[in-house]
């Protein structure tokens, strides 16, 4: 019988001294301080063991960029059915800057998306027998405002190369200020005719699309440069305007007036374009 109690004595000692040193441990993780060895992954709140709050990192959701570039156009295709130039057709476009900008959405860490509004300084058109006896036609005037989506190949890098496409909407001008008003010239009789032309109609909207490549390159956490290549499809561009010839009289040959109202047209332009670009995301 001693021996057993004996026995429960000891015990009962052990269980004591367990309690008296784990208690003492389990003091300083009270009301959310860390326990021993698992510190990392367990916090004590109200004398309970919860998961410990694992830090989230955090990510860009929005972003602004503004964008600069040079662009050429593509082959131009038109017409032009003025009175004495029937079908004359613009035949070059010259080249034009760009300065534009936008804001943008990432979905995921690689598809992004913004809307962008880009706006192109004048470009001259010209060919033969185009407006005037210059041969100059009327300045292009446009602005695109489009809505695009991205594919960033390494967003995790410096360096990260992308794919993107947009569509959207061109806004065409074709400014006949330059070739507008009178002019004079002679005909094949010797008469001096006086030619006046006022624009009827200069401004279109079309169908604009876009495809790009290009590489984000990382300046700072939420600052990047972008460097690429644009091609723009910008759709129809149409002036109609009113032209006026007077014939004074000269010999045989009586005085008139030739009155017509005329269309000149540039059909599917295009411009390439190499963009300089920011952008700054913002948290």
């Amino acid at each position: 019988m001693k021996t057993k109690k004996y026995s429960a004595v000891l015990g009962l000692t052990a269980l004591l001294g367990t309690t008296c040193l784990v208690i003492p441990a389990m003091a300083g993780g009270l009301y959310g301080q860390p326990v021993g060895g698992m510190k990392d992954s367990v916090v004590i709140e109200d004398g309970m063991a919860i998961p410990a709050p694992i830090p989230m990192e955090e990510t860009a959701t929005w972003y602004i960029r503004g964008d600069i570039g040079f662009g050429w156009h593509g082959d131009a295709s038109g017409s032009h059915n003025a009175l004495n130039y029937p079908n004359a057709a613009v035949s070059d476009i010259d080249s034009a800057l760009s300065i534009g900008g936008g804001i943008g959405y990432y979905f995921t860490q690689n598809f992004r998306a913004d809307l962008t509004f880009d706006h192109r300084t004048d470009a001259e058109t010209g060919g033969t027998q185009v407006m005037d006896p210059t041969n100059e036609g009327p300045d292009l005037k446009n602005q695109t405002l489009l809505a695009n989506i991205y594919y960033d190949f390494k967003p995790a890098s410096k360096f990260s190369p992308y794919i993107g496409g947009g569509i959207g909407l061109a806004f065409n001008e074709l400014n006949m200020s330059g070739s507008a008003g009178s002019y004079t010239v002679q005909n094949a009789y010797g008469q001096d005719v006086t030619v006046t032309q006022r624009a009827l109609d200069d401004k279109t909207t079309e169908f604009a699309a876009m495809a790009t490549v290009g590489v984000n390159i990382a300046l700072r956490e939420n600052l990047f440069l972008d460097i690429g290549y644009r091609y723009n499809y910008l759709g129809e561009a149409k002036l109609i305007y009113e032209r006026t010839e007077t014939a004074a009289a000269l010999g045989g040959a009586a005085a008139s007036v030739a009155r017509s109202t005329n269309t000149l047209s540039l059909d599917s332009m295009s411009v390439h374009e190499l963009k300089l670009g920011l952008r700054y995301d913002l948290y």
